[in-house]
């Protein structure tokens, strides 16, 4: 019995170093998360963490590192310009209210500018269609 925990117990301590990801450092800056690099002559191959493969030539590549990702940096080019807020919400619809709403819990905001691009096709003559472009280019 407990032959069979520590054999368990090695399992999931070698899946979990297994599971730690490789970063690949881009000459722009750019890092990205990789499962599998495997080095080529003239280029890297990389399984992302996503999923996705990809062949990225040697000169792309500024350097990899092994292990976990590093945290995230915070943005360098943030704008000093004020953000104006949209219009009160007093008299908006309630189908701008609930794109709003979507919109503004998802991860990706590609995502965001999606629904609004859908909301503002599907509503052209809606009232809201300032507020919701106000929304689109956030």
């Amino acid at each position: 019995m407990a032959r069979n925990f520590l054999i368990f117990a090695a399992a999931i301590l070698l899946g979990a170093v297994a599971l730690r990801a490789d970063v690949v450092v881009l000459a722009d800056g750019t890092e990205l998360d990789a499962v599998t690099v495997i080095a080529k002559p003239d280029s890297y191959w990389l399984k992302l963490t996503n999923g996705q493969t990809r062949t990225i030539p040697r000169s792309q590549v500024k350097e990899v590192r092994k292990g976990t990702p590093a945290a995230p940096k915070p943005p360098t080019n943030v704008s000093a310009k004020p953000v104006t807020p949209p219009p009160a919400a007093a008299g908006v619809s309630e189908g701008f209210k609930y794109i709003k709403s979507r919109a503004d819990k998802v991860e990706a905001p590609i995502s965001a500018v999606a629904m609004w691009e859908k909301w503002l096709e599907a509503n052209p003559q809606s009232a809201d269609v300032e507020s919701a472009r106000v929304e689109l280019e956030k």
